[in-house]
């Protein structure tokens, strides 16, 4: 009698983000309300610029109980920050992640998850710009109409710093409408190896299918 085997043929589909780190962070996220389930609670919109942030229902989990934050620039930029003035410290390594959703914008939109750089530790006075780690969703080199990943990381500093998370379109010339969600800045070390897959912020997921 023949003996069948059923042998699985498995796919390994890994979303490594837009922008990848070396990194992948571990621990306690460090972000306020990086979810936001029921609001946007701990983000303020600059007042400088013209855009706008409000709270959407659309979630890049698909969850009916949880949400996302809307940003629109209308033909210009929108900046917010998060509310809390964070410490990163020297000798550490950080990376941040999320998901973003954009709308049709023009080939030179651009969208970022990142963080504003003070020199002091009250978060009073810009130093550095948004020059310490961002993840960049490029339009030109990225689908629009769905959600997405971003991943980037901060290595090493040689001195401590106080960030501020902060979302920012540069519209390009048009209206852009982009949501956020899942965000988060985790803290640790990642180091791979035979049985060890760093995704830096990533997502990775497993399909089977069996045969005979």
């Amino acid at each position: 009698m023949k003996n069948d085997r059923m042998f699985p043929t498995i796919t390994l589909l890994i979303a490594l983000g837009l922008c990848a780190a070396g990194a992948a962070g571990q621990g306690p996220d460090l972000l306020e309300n990086g979810d936001f389930h029921t609001d946007t609670t701990g983000w303020t919109t600059d007042t400088g610029y013209a855009g706008s942030m409000t709270w959407a229902s659309a979630d890049a989990s698909g969850s009916p109980h949880s949400g996302s934050a809307k940003l629109t620039a209308p033909n210009g930029e929108v900046l917010v920050l998060g509310d809390d003035c964070l410490s990163v410290e020297a000798g550490e390594q950080y990376v941040l992640s999320g998901s973003v959703w954009v709308d049709e914008a023009s080939p030179d939109a651009r969208i970022r998850f990142g963080f504003a750089d003070f020199e002091a530790p009250d978060c009073d006075g810009m130093a550095g710009g948004f020059g310490l780690a961002f993840a960049l969703f490029a339009v030109a080199e990225h689908e629009t109409g769905r959600w997405q990943e971003l991943a980037a990381g901060l290595y090493e500093l040689d001195e401590t710093r106080w960030i501020r998370p902060a979302l920012w379109i540069q519209s390009g010339g048009s209206d852009v409408t982009a949501y956020f969600d899942r965000l988060h800045l985790g803290r640790g070390r990642c180091t791979p190896g035979p049985t060890t897959l760093c995704l830096n912020g990533g997502r990775f997921e497993v399909k089977v299918s069996w045969s005979t």
